[in-house]
């Protein structure tokens, strides 16, 4: 299936994308992989994997207080594996919400006649800054020392409580958060111009070849 992603290179925008702003991070996530996965292959399969190994590191974390020894002796390789993609997934995310800003800015700013101010910020469940997510080593260090040092706290929540899977994108308009205090109709706006920023960038890797824009029911409202 990753092979073929990609391929096909189309941005769809519907009135249920009015959510990348409103509801929660898993939305937001949800379009950063989407986008990402088109135009870096190599990040797909980083996805694929660290998905596999969370499922992996929960089962195991689940079963600590039955079989504690077993824990014990794996948990730091689950670990390991786990942090190494998140710090690449990370730095995939980060570089991208960098033409994200460039572009959503550009497309806002011709809807509104320059009035209003979107800004966009890449959170990571490590705490680390934009510049040190797009450090892989920092990025890196930075998820051991959550999973070494909190393990009894994650077997108390039975799951694993760090990773690019609690990441979200921050989407601020003059400076106050979108997705509390925009209009439906700035909500809008926003998530289609974040639709035709990320049209803009599958145009700068592909050579000037825009992908295909489908657009349903936009003006709706």
């Amino acid at each position: 299936t990753s092979d073929m992603v990609g391929g096909f290179k189309v941005v769809l925008f519907c009135p249920e994308h009015l959510s990348i702003i409103k509801d929660g991070p898993m939305v937001r996530r949800n379009f950063l992989d989407v986008a990402l996965s088109q135009i870096r292959p190599l990040y797909m399969r980083s996805l694929q994997r660290y998905n596999l190994v969370l499922k992996q590191r929960n089962a195991l974390i689940k079963s600590a207080e039955k079989d504690r020894k077993t824990f014990e002796s794996t948990i730091g390789i689950f670990s390991d594996q786990l942090a190494r993609e998140a710090a690449v997934i990370t730095g995939y995310r980060v570089r991208y919400i960098e033409g994200l800003k460039k572009y959503v800015s550009k497309c806002f700013s011709d809807m509104t006649g320059q009035r209003e101010v979107p800004r966009l910020e890449y959170v990571s469940s490590s705490k680390l800054g934009e510049e040190e997510c797009r450090d892989e080593s920092k990025c890196y260090d930075a998820y051991m020392e959550l999973y070494s040092s909190f393990r009894e706290r994650e077997i108390s929540a039975e799951s694993t409580l760090w990773g690019i899977h609690k990441d979200d994108i921050e989407i601020y308009l003059d400076g106050a958060r979108a997705r509390i205090f925009a209009s439906q109709g700035q909500q809008r706006s926003l998530s289609l111009a974040l639709k035709l920023a990320e049209g803009e960038i599958i145009r700068d890797e592909s050579v000037g070849d825009y992908p295909v824009f489908l657009f349903d029911d936009v003006l709706s409202e």
